[in-house]
C-alpha cells in the first residue's frame, strides 16, 4: 500500500502542466463556492446584528400612544422605576430606553420628514460606533441639542456639521412643538431606512415629544437563544396581559423587512450555490475524464507489466485525491485570507444594492460549516469523477490502450 501512495504522489510531478490545469479547475470551483457562501452568511448575520443593535434589541417593549397619553402612566415615578428594574432580569446585559417620534427638519427654508431616535449615548455606544462618521462627532451626554443625520438627509437640505436647524414634531398631547438642534455629526447611510433617521439625546427628544417615559425599551443579551425566556420575565415585571397597551416582542418577531430580505437572500443564494455545485461537478468530472483518457497509454503499460485493474484504479484515485486535497486546501486558505482582509472595510456593493441586501457594505463571514461544504466539494467531486472515469479499466485491452496512448 505504501508503494501505491508513493507512485500516486510521484505521478503528480510527472506531468505538471496537466495536473496544474486539473488542480486549477478544482481550486477555482472551491474558491468561488466558499466565497459565495461566506458572502451570503455575512449578509444574513449583518441583517440580524444591525436589527438587534439599531432597532429591536434581543427583546423590545413598545408602549402604544393610548398608554403614553395617560399622564397617570407617563409621569408616574413607579412606572419609571419598574422600567429600570428590567435590568435585573437574568441574562440581560443592557437596557436601552428610546423615544421614537416622527417629525420634520428645516434648514434654510428647506424641509423634509424624519424619524427621530432619542437615545442615551452612554447606553448606545455599540450602535453609535457602528455608524461610519463622514464628519463631526458622535452624540455625547453634554451635547443636549446635538443630532446625528445621514449623508443622504444632509445632502437633501444642504446640512453640514455645526449647522443649526429646527425640528418640528407633534407631541403626545397632539400639540405642535418646535426645538432648535445643531448637527453634531453626519454618518454614512448604508440602507434605505437609515436615510431619514436622526439620532438625538434622550432628554431633548423627551422635551420635543413632551413625555417623561420612553416610547420603546430595548433589552440586550449576548445570548440570543434566551430571547423567549427574557420576554416571559419582562411580561411578568410589567404585568403584561393581552389587553394592555404595550407590545413585547423578541428580535425574531421584530425582524419584519429584515427577515424578508434575509429569507429572499437565503433563497437567492441557495439557487446560486446549487448552480455552482452543478457547474463544479460538471467541470471537475470533465477534467478528470479528460485526465484519465489522456493517460490510456500509461494504463496499457501498467496492464502489460502485470498490474491488476483494481491496483491501477487505486493509483489513479489516490493521485486524484492528493491533487484535490492540495487544491482544496489552497482554495480554503485563500478564501480565509480574502474574508479576513475584506472584513476590515467591507465590500461596498453600492447604495442601490441596499434595497436587496439591507445594506450596501457587506462583511463576508467564514465558518466551519462553509469550510466543510467546500472541502466536501473539493474532495468529493473529483473522487466521484475518478470512480466514474476508471470504472471500465478492467475491460481495457492493453494493446488497444497502448495504441491510443
Amino acid at each position: 500500500m505504501t508503494n501505491i501512495y508513493q507512485l500516486a504522489y510521484k505521478n503528480l510531478f510527472r506531468n505538471k502542466r496537466r495536473n496544474i490545469s486539473v488542480g486549477l479547475g478544482i481550486f477555482i470551483s472551491v474558491s468561488i463556492l466558499s466565497f459565495v457562501l461566506s458572502f451570503s452568511k455575512g449578509i444574513g448575520e449583518q441583517l440580524i446584528t444591525r436589527m438587534v443593535n439599531n432597532e429591536s434589541g434581543v427583546v423590545n417593549v413598545n408602549f402604544k400612544n393610548e398608554y403614553l397619553k395617560n399622564r397617570e402612566f407617563s409621569n408616574n415615578p413607579d412606572v419609571i422605576q419598574k422600567i429600570e428594574s428590567l435590568k435585573k432580569i437574568s441574562n440581560v446585559d443592557n437596557l436601552r430606553q428610546r423615544i421614537n417620534v416622527s417629525g420634520y427638519i428645516n434648514f434654510n427654508n428647506k424641509s423634509t420628514d424624519i424619524n427621530i431616535r432619542g437615545i442615551n449615548p452612554n447606553n448606545e455606544k455599540e450602535m453609535l460606533n457602528s455608524l461610519k462618521l463622514i464628519s463631526g462627532n458622535l452624540l455625547s451626554e453634554d451635547d443636549f441639542t446635538g443630532i446625528l443625520v445621514s449623508n443622504s438627509l444632509a445632502s437633501r437640505i444642504g446640512l453640514s456639521t455645526g449647522d443649526y436647524c429646527y425640528v418640528l414634531a407633534q407631541t403626545i398631547d397632539g400639540t405642535i412643538n418646535l426645538l432648535d438642534a445643531s448637527v453634531s455629526g453626519i454618518f454614512m447611510n448604508y440602507s434605505q431606512w437609515e436615510k431619514s433617521i436622526v439620532y438625538a439625546n434622550m432628554e431633548w427628544a423627551k422635551q420635543l415629544y413632551n413625555i417623561q417615559v420612553p416610547t420603546k425599551i430595548l433589552l440586550d443579551s449576548k445570548f440570543l437563544n434566551k430571547s423567549n425566556e427574557i420576554s416571559k420575565q419582562v411580561k411578568t415585571v410589567l404585568k403584561y396581559s393581552s389587553d394592555t397597551n404595550m407590545e413585547i416582542k423578541t428580535f425574531q418577531k421584530s425582524m419584519g423587512m429584515a427577515s424578508n430580505i434575509a429569507n429572499a437572500n437565503r433563497i437567492g443564494y441557495l439557487f446560486i450555490v446549487i448552480f455552482l455545485l452543478i457547474l463544479s461537478l460538471i467541470g471537475i468530472v470533465f477534467l478528470i475524464l479528460n485526465l484519465v483518457s489522456e493517460r490510456m497509454g500509461e494504463i496499457g503499460t501498467l496492464l502489460t507489466l502485470g498490474f491488476s485493474s483494481a491496483l491501477i484504479r487505486k493509483i489513479f484515485l489516490f493521485e486524484i485525491f492528493f491533487l484535490a486535497f492540495i487544491s482544496s486546501f489552497l482554495a480554503i486558505i485563500l478564501t480565509i485570507i480574502c474574508v479576513l482582509s475584506l472584513n476590515r472595510n467591507g465590500i461596498n456593493v453600492g447604495e442601490s444594492a441596499s434595497i436587496a441586501f439591507g445594506t450596501s457594505l457587506i462583511y463576508p463571514v467564514i465558518s466551519l460549516k462553509i469550510i466543510v461544504i467546500s472541502i466536501f466539494t473539493g474532495l468529493g467531486y473529483p473522487t466521484i469523477a475518478g470512480l466514474w472515469a476508471t470504472k471500465n479499466i478492467n475491460k481495457i485491452n492493453p494493446i488497444d490502450s497502448l495504441r491510443r496512448g
